[in-house]
């Protein structure tokens, strides 16, 4: 296989912009790519949603295919092409539950490469998230464990209340809060959640308007 015949599609490519865009040369890059199928058990939860007969032992094949594809395309793109270059890649963990798909080290030149493997559906950066957990004083836990309502844990737990008494207020400041939240609908959260009889039960004041079940 001849590494400039392959044609890239943006598309597959997620997050690849700023201080994660690539670079055009052989700097290893760790990569998250994640493959055609999903996990067996959301196979299984989507066949029966759209009232289709599916086995677990096809489901799991279907996620053991992928990843066969994935090391028999990963060898013909670092053949003898790849070992000319020097090129060569590491798997680090693979993945089969919570997703399909690997984290994947590889020179930074191929991910495109990869995004074309008929087995990738997109890859993604690998970001490390680090936070400094900070020092809390006896005064702020007590704080909080005296309050048990509304947002005063929260701005205890920040000494915002302290931020207000040098008068810093936030004037002229704009936060935006990014969620991803979850996926409603994935094994790993069933039962997780009551449906809207189970809360009535529980005489929960609720309409069908205030639950979570429904798209937006």
């Amino acid at each position: 296989m001849q590494l400039a015949t392959i044609q890239n599609n943006d598309g597959l490519l997620i997050g690849f912009v700023g201080e994660y865009a690539l670079d055009d040369d052989a700097n290893p890059v760790t990569i998250i790519v994640l493959f055609e199928s999903n996990p067996a058990d959301v196979q299984l939860y989507e066949a029966k949603k759209r009232g289709e007969a599916l086995s677990l032992s096809i489901a799991e094949n279907n996620v053991k295919d992928d990843h066969e594809g994935f090391l028999a395309e990963l060898a013909e793109l670092f053949g003898e092409t790849g070992k000319a270059y020097g090129q060569t890649y590491t798997i680090n963990w693979e993945y089969r539950r919570a997703i399909n798909g690997v984290s994947i080290t590889i020179p930074s030149d191929t991910v495109q490469y990869i995004s074309q493997f008929n087995s990738v559906r997109a890859g993604f950066p690998n970001i490390r998230v680090r936070i400094d957990i900070p020092d809390v004083t006896q005064d702020v836990i007590d704080s909080i464990f005296k309050t048990s309502h509304g947002m005063s844990p929260g701005r205890a737990a920040m000494q915002a209340d302290d931020m207000h008494v040098l008068g810093y207020r936030g004037a002229g400041v704009t936060i935006a809060v990014f969620d991803t939240g979850i996926d409603y609908n994935h094994p790993a959260f069933n039962s997780a959640f009551l449906t809207l009889e189970e809360m009535r039960l529980k005489n929960a004041d609720i309409t069908e308007k205030d639950t979570i079940n429904r798209i937006f």
